[in-house]
């Protein structure tokens, strides 16, 4: 008689692999960098789109120059936003997933990854699914709310809202 070898997954039981999970600081740190990282990419295609015209920069009121600030018309915030949006969720998606490192420059500089349930780098779609909860942050009013439960649902099990669905985690390289 042939021994066969049945593994969890035979039987439909959920397996995951033991992982050290990434803390919740160095997850933080590394998206501080890879938020300045991508401040300067962002800054790039502005000044690029000015100087195509595309954009201009301009002083709202005598007011706003007594204190320095800079505002944007309208209709470039209605091109700016999905800019700043889309390159946010181009960089994340391709940097996590197996198209690329597996981490995005800040997770690599602090040695964290994401990976799936199995410990195995994540697919460009589970990626595309993980970071585009992430844009959930930025919705007026209620994206504070979002960004506050992923930080505790990251204290309590170490995966936020994207991480769940997804089924990925964030775990030391």
């Amino acid at each position: 008689m042939v021994d066969q070898e049945f593994s969890q997954q035979d039987f439909g039981l959920s397996y995951t692999t033991p992982v050290n999970n990434a803390s919740l600081i160095s997850r933080i740190i590394a998206y501080i960098i890879d938020s300045i990282i991508l401040l300067v990419f962002t800054m790039v295609i502005i000044l690029i789109l000015v100087f195509l015209g595309i954009l201009t920069l301009g002083l709202l009121t005598d007011i706003d120059f007594q204190f320095g600030l800079w505002m944007f018309r309208g209709f470039e915030i209605l091109i700016l936003g999905p800019i700043i949006y889309g390159l946010e969720l181009v960089y994340f998606t391709i940097f996590e997933s197996d198209e690329g490192w597996g981490a995005t420059p800040g997770k690599k500089l602090l040695n964290i990854k994401v990976v799936d349930e199995y410990g195995n780098q994540i697919s460009l779609g589970n990626s595309f699914v993980r970071n585009l909860l992430r844009l959930l942050w930025f919705i007026p009013c209620i994206g504070l709310i979002i960004l506050l439960i992923d930080i505790v649902l990251i204290a309590d099990s170490d995966q936020r809202i994207g991480d769940k669905v997804a089924m990925t985690d964030v775990v030391n390289d």
